[in-house]
């Protein structure tokens, strides 16, 4: 592997934003991994969100060990928002965020800084990941990527669909002129704040390069703020699925790209009904979440063939699935109590 010569007291090329809260158990793995980084010029941007545990005197101590971690401490207001209060206090000329409970590998800026070096025209890289459960085993990965780049049109294509161009803002690093030139900022909201974010994203980009290796460790808790799930997830989808039909109408690109973004609408809802069929707590929460649903126009959109036809397979079959709800919660809940599904991200 070829290792870059590179000085602490040069300005930081990569910023690495980590919103925190309430993560006292998990934070030191995290903002050890950062330390640990083989490539220096870094900086470290801990924004604690208004923990109310030992999250912030734990960043406290990073700062005082390392002098390229910083630490500011803001009222509660979700990731989201604390990723915007990072990336305005960033002095790196790209952008990597990294969830509090999670880790990167060693070399992650070492390897980008490389890949860069040959590609400065990315907007943004894409990473693999993976996800691991709370007794550090790797249950699955997501590096099988079909493409090394994507140009235009097909970028937002692929993300809309959730091909390639994950939601997931952390296996990326992005050119941090290319986000405040667009604008590109996380929206107002708790929950599903990165559905929106990729796929604005995606929108202004004219470039992105994918590597195959695995940097990025998303632990699996049952706890946790972004992989817990309730008819929150619902409510909060719907809202990110209204942001992104309010974002495409301000484009004026609403009337170009209306059945991707009705694709994407299906996709993302009949996904969470499946997932919710074996996760909500009773009959009653599981239904509410279909009322939810009925009330939109999800059911015109998947009696549309044009729009279907855009999913995968396998995504064509989960909508099917989804127009016989209360079989669904029954098959799932069979299939639970005999053991064959297991609650997994």
């Amino acid at each position: 592997m070829k290792m870059i010569n590179n000085n602490l007291e040069h300005t930081p090329l990569f910023s690495v934003i980590v919103p925190v809260y309430n993560v006292e158990e998990y934070v030191s793995v995290c903002l050890e991994s950062l330390a640990k980084q083989t490539f220096k010029r870094i900086e470290v941007i801990i924004v604690d969100d208004g923990s109310t545990d030992n999250s912030l005197s734990i960043c406290n101590l990073f700062a005082e060990k390392y002098d390229f971690f910083h630490v500011f401490h803001k009222n509660n207001e979700g990731q989201g928002i604390a990723r915007n209060f990072g990336l305005s206090k960033a002095l790196g000329n790209y952008i990597s965020y990294v969830d509090s409970d999670d880790w990167v590998d060693e070399n992650l800026f070492n390897d980008i800084y490389t890949t860069l070096i040959d590609n400065p025209d990315v907007d943004f890289i894409n990473f693999g990941l993976d996800f691991v459960s709370s007794e550090g085993k790797s249950l699955y990965k997501l590096n099988d990527w079909s493409q090394k780049y994507l140009e235009g049109d097909d970028i937002f294509t692929n993300a809309m669909l959730d091909r390639e161009v994950l939601s997931s803002p952390c296996n990326k690093i992005y050119k941090k002129c290319f986000l405040l030139e667009n604008e590109i900022y996380f929206p107002h909201i708790k929950i599903n704040e990165d559905l929106l974010y990729s796929r604005i994203v995606a929108y202004h980009s004219s470039k992105t390069l994918f590597l195959d290796n695995v940097y990025y460790h998303a632990l699996i808790r049952s706890n946790s703020t972004s992989r817990a799930m309730s008819i929150n997830n619902f409510q909060g989808s719907i809202e990110a699925l209204r942001y992104q039909y309010d974002f495409l109408v301000s484009k004026s690109a609403y009337e170009r790209y209306s059945e991707l973004y009705k694709a994407y609408f299906v996709k993302q809802l009949s996904y969470l009904t499946i997932l919710y069929s074996f996760r909500a707590p009773d009959k009653i929460s599981f239904m509410n979440s279909q009322e939810l649903i009925r009330n939109t126009k999800y059911n015109e959109y998947v009696r549309n063939r044009n729009v279907v036809k855009l999913l995968s397979r396998k995504h064509q079959v989960i909508a099917f699935l989804c127009n016989y709800p209360k079989l669904l919660r029954i098959a799932a809940t069979i299939v639970s109590k005999i053991g064959l599904y297991k609650l997994g991200r």
